[in-house]
């Protein structure tokens, strides 16, 4: 069975007097399978465990990968840019839903944190 929920599309991006194409796959959405959703919804913390282990341990090479491609590619630079501002724009009001509930959440926690202390 052929899969469809990706999308390809070309964007044309001005720079220095000429336009260049870049080349972007966006995801289409599709309902997500209900049993991936209980097998992470299960291993939630745990995964967040590994990635954080993960992230600690490879901080510094990532961020010395982003600075070379900032010089050394600045064309992916430009495309991850204009990917994250057309997703934004696309779903902003979702995210800043989940921002606020997220603010929400922690503060209700520290609430709770400080009368337990």
């Amino acid at each position: 069975m052929l899969d469809f929920s990706y999308r390809f599309f070309i964007i044309y991006v001005c720079r220095e007097k000429k336009f260049d194409s870049v080349q972007i796959w966006l995801h289409a959405g599709s309902m997500p399978d209900q049993t991936n959703e209980t097998y992470y919804s299960k291993n939630r913390e745990a995964r967040r465990a590994y990635q954080k282990r993960y992230y600690d341990k490879n901080c510094q090479l990532i961020r010395r990968k982003r600075e070379l491609d900032t010089v050394l590619d600045p064309e992916k630079v430009e495309a991850k840019k204009l990917y994250n501002r057309i997703y934004y724009s696309k779903n902003r009001a979702s995210i800043r839903e989940k921002r606020a509930m997220l603010i929400e959440k922690r503060s209700r926690n520290q609430v709770q944190g400080a009368e337990t202390e």
